[in-house]
C-alpha cells in the first residue's frame, strides 16, 4: 500500500493525486480544497480551533468525498475517529508532534509498503522546532521497519543537519 501524505507547502502540486497505486491523505486547510483526490482528510486539532470555521474549510468539509479522519469528532457529522489510544499506545506520544506525524503513525499502522511526502517542508519556526523531529522519527521508524520512504529531491525533510561537533572533530 502506497500512502502519499500532502500537506500545504509548494510540492504539494506534485503528489500523485490521479495515479491509482497511491492512495492521498492530506492535512491543512489552506490548502486541502485545491486538491483534485483526497481519500482521506485529517483534523487533529478540536473543532473550536480557529481554522475550523472558516467558511473555505467549512464548505471543504461539507463538500469533499474524502473520508475525514479526526481526533475530535463533532469537527463533522461524518467524521471517522482516529485510534488515538492505539497510536499512543504502540508510538508513545514524544514524536506525535503534528498532522503529519500522526498520518505518519497510522500509516506504519495500516501497513504501508511507501510513504510519500509532498508539502511538508517544516522549514518554518515553530515547524522546525516543534514538528520537524516527530516526522523525522517516523521517516526514521519507517525506514527501519522496510517501508520505503519518499519526499521530492529539494525537500527539507531530506536535508540532516551535520553531526557534532561540527569541523569534522567527530572523525
Amino acid at each position: 500500500m502506497k500512502i502519499a501524505i500532502v500537506a500545504g507547502a509548494p510540492s504539494c502540486v506534485d503528489a500523485p493525486f490521479h495515479s491509482p497505486d497511491w492512495k492521498v491523505w492530506a492535512t491543512g486547510p489552506a490548502m486541502c480544497d485545491t486538491f483534485p483526490i483526497i481519500h482521506r482528510y485529517f483534523e487533529v486539532h478540536p473543532a473550536w480551533y480557529p481554522h475550523i470555521s472558516k467558511p473555505h474549510f467549512e464548505r471543504f468539509l461539507q463538500t469533499t468525498q474524502a473520508e475525514i479522519w479526526a481526533h475530535d469528532t463533532s469537527v463533522h457529522p461524518h467524521s471517522i475517529q482516529y485510534p488515538i489510544g492505539a497510536i499512543k499506545s504502540r508510538f508513545g506520544t514524544e514524536f506525535l508532534s503534528s498532522s503529519v506525524a500522526w498520518m505518519m503513525a497510522l500509516a506504519i499502522q495500516e501497513g504501508a509498503d511507501v510513504i510519500g511526502l509532498w508539502g511538508v517542508d517544516l522549514v518554518t519556526a515553530l515547524e522546525y522546532r516543534k514538528q520537524r523531529p516527530g516526522v523525522k522519527h517516523f521517516m526514521s521508524l519507517a525506514q527501519e521497519l522496510g517501508i520505503t520512504v519518499t519526499a521530492p529531491p529539494d525537500c527539507p525533510l531530506l536535508m540532516d543537519l551535520p553531526a557534532y561537533p561540527p569541523n569534522g572533530e567527530n572523525k
